[in-house]
């Protein structure tokens, strides 16, 4: 019990520290967002969601499954599971230089944010990163990157609107 406590509290620490960081990402300067990035990259990672609705339970755990799912089976698609590494990709996205011979590397990692937006199973303090990490880009002076920066704020706040919203009012007032 004691050590269960413990860990509540780690965790809710680790939860304020984010939210206080979080708002760094959407600053002009590269080196607070990059340093920003490298220190929630130090913090326990979250899990991806998981909708415990979606789990279909009724089969017998013990037998042998009839069908394994291919590649092209259009089935239930539970989304992503485990660890949730967008720090990590949002961290790679700031480290990489902006050029030309990067575009393509660089536009991948944002379409990959914009992926796991459209899921819906980031956790939250993590959908406040990106959004913020997104706002943040629009003020590198590269064009190429807008449009790509764009679309992932626009998964970011349909999946994530009161989550979202906050970040995007704060720029646009």
């Amino acid at each position: 019990v004691l050590l269960s406590q413990f860990n509540k509290r780690l965790n809710d620490r680790v939860d304020d520290t984010i939210d206080a960081l979080v708002p760094n990402l959407s600053s002009p300067s590269h080196s607070l967002r990059l340093n920003t990035l490298k220190i929630l990259a130090t913090l326990p990672t979250k899990n991806f969601v998981t909708d415990y609705a979606d789990l279909d339970i009724q089969g017998d755990l013990d037998e042998e499954p009839t069908h394994l799912p291919q590649a092209g089976d259009s089935g239930n698609r539970a989304g992503p599971v485990g660890k949730c590494e967008i720090i990590q990709t949002l961290l790679q996205i700031e480290s990489m230089k902006v050029q030309l011979t990067q575009e393509r590397p660089l536009l991948g990692l944002i379409s990959k944010v914009e992926v796991l937006a459209r899921s819906g199973k980031l956790p939250v303090h993590y959908a406040e990163a990106a959004a913020h990490h997104m706002l943040g880009l629009y003020y590198v002076k590269f064009a190429p990157l807008w449009p790509v920066v764009r679309n992932a704020i626009v998964a970011l706040v349909n999946a994530y609107e009161n989550t979202v919203w906050p970040a995007l009012e704060t720029k646009l007032v």
